[in-house]
């Protein structure tokens, strides 16, 4: 079987359950960084150095190896538990370190800004849910009235854009089929909120969910605000809420297994990973062996 044909089967079959937007990644690697490369090539006569060329290519745009990494190990253990390829060629390959830079929290003077932002109720809502309940962008434009249910919201949809239109659907994954609290501060701002409107939260002129330039020009006006009360440029993203709030989680009470339900993460591991990253910032390091040696 060619590549070409195997890695579309194996896209149809293993990622048909996925997210929109995880399908649209998946294709986009295969279709855009693959098929041009092997596409044409048998599997069994796949190499190790041909996929490691692929990403050897690309190594200027570390994201974009992480994603073809990620796509090569998931098709390759597949393919070689179905008898396909008789090596285990995604054991060897290697990419270059890549680390987003959107791994950041508020800064004190940012969380006051948005606390007490001056804009419109909608913008107000939109970044007090991704500010008090740490919610993924899309999963805060699908939310309607009916999500918000003794103080929770129900996180069971999320919204996705398709050639700049909204569609609603499945969340990320099952585990990201969640209910979150509502912090007593937004807990109020919903309900007076909830008075004006019909039913979504997030909505056109039409009353219909919002399109991509609404939404892109609604999070302008919101970061705007924010930094014309900070005085500098944010350049503030809907994700860097949502670190703030596992990094919130990380100086509560919450155990790490309840951090990754409230996040809506499939297991612990990435949880794991910010607050590793926590510690390190937090550790000290010299003024505690001092005191180990301390006479």
């Amino acid at each position: 079987m060619l590549f070409k044909e195997y890695s579309i089967e194996w896209l149809d079959i293993f990622k048909s359950m996925k997210s929109y937007n995880t399908q649209r990644l998946y294709r986009n690697i295969i279709e855009n960084h693959l098929i041009p490369e092997i596409g044409e090539m048998e599997m069994n006569n796949i190499s190790i150095s041909n996929l490691q060329q692929i990403i050897n290519k690309r190594i200027s745009n570390p994201a974009t190896c992480k994603h073809i990494l990620l796509t090569l190990k998931q098709i390759f253990k597949i393919a070689k538990e179905e008898g396909v390829v008789d090596k285990n060629l995604y054991t060897f390959i290697q990419a270059p370190y890549y680390e987003s830079n959107e791994k950041r929290a508020l800064t004190k003077e940012e969380k006051i800004a948005v606390r007490n932002i001056d804009c419109d109720s909608m913008g107000k809502i939109f970044v007090h849910i991704l500010y008090g309940c740490g919610l993924r962008k899309g999963e805060a434009l699908a939310l309607t009235k009916n999500d918000i249910i003794n103080n929770e919201l129900v996180i069971d949809k999320s919204l996705h854009f398709v050639n700049g239109n909204p569609i609603c659907g499945n969340p990320k994954t099952h585990s990201s089929n969640r209910k979150v609290p509502i912090p007593e501060f937004l807990l109020k701002e919903l309900i007076s909120y909830m008075k004006t409107i019909d039913d979504k939260l997030f909505f056109n002129i039409g009353g219909e969910y919002l399109k991509d330039s609404e939404y892109t020009r609604m999070w302008k006006y919101i970061v705007g605000k924010i930094d014309n009360n900070i005085n500098a440029n944010s350049k503030l993203t809907a994700h860097i809420f949502r670190h703030n709030y596992a990094t919130t989680l990380y100086y509560s009470d919450v155990s790490i297994k309840q951090a990754a339900k409230l996040m809506g993460h499939s297991n612990v591991n990435t949880i794991l990973k910010i607050y590793a990253h926590l510690d390190s910032e937090n550790e000290k390091l010299t003024e505690k062996i001092n005191k180990i040696f301390y006479i």
